[in-house]
Order: structure tokens, then C-alpha cells, then sequence
């Protein structure tokens, strides 16, 4: 049988804000991006979350910045 080829997302270079990518996981599904305000800060304080499968955004955690797919 053909196997399918996973198509594979990564997280965005940058957020809406203009806010550079910070920790993130794209082994997870949905993938981890987190976009920290400042250097060193939470990754948990501002991130998106995006389907491994689609690339769509699953959660918006950045104050309404996520752009609205993966690459």
C-alpha cells in the first residue's frame, strides 16, 4: 500500500506583532510556537498553537496575534 508523506508545518518566523519566534515544539501535534514579548520570558505567556496536519491554528494565546496558519 502507498504510504502517505506527512506534510510537515513549522511555526511562523514572526507573529502579527512582529514579535520573533521563541520556544517551540514541531513534534508535538498541534505544534508549539511561542512568540515572548520580551527575551527570557514564560513561552507560556504569549504562543499559538497549529495542526500538525493542516497547518491550521488551533489557539490563539498571543493577545489576537497569531498568524492565522503555519508555514
Amino acid at each position: 500500500s502507498p504510504s502517505a508523506t506527512p506534510t510537515s508545518y513549522i511555526c511562523p518566523p514572526v507573529d502579527n506583532g512582529g514579535f520573533s519566534l521563541g520556544s517551540n515544539d514541531v513534534t508535538s501535534d498541534p505544534i508549539f510556537c511561542s512568540y515572548p514579548a520580551v527575551p527570557g520570558e514564560d513561552p507560556n505567556d504569549f504562543y499559538c498553537t497549529y495542526s500538525k496536519i493542516t497547518g491550521a491554528l488551533v489557539l490563539d494565546h498571543d493577545a489576537g496575534l497569531c498568524p492565522g496558519s503555519a508555514v
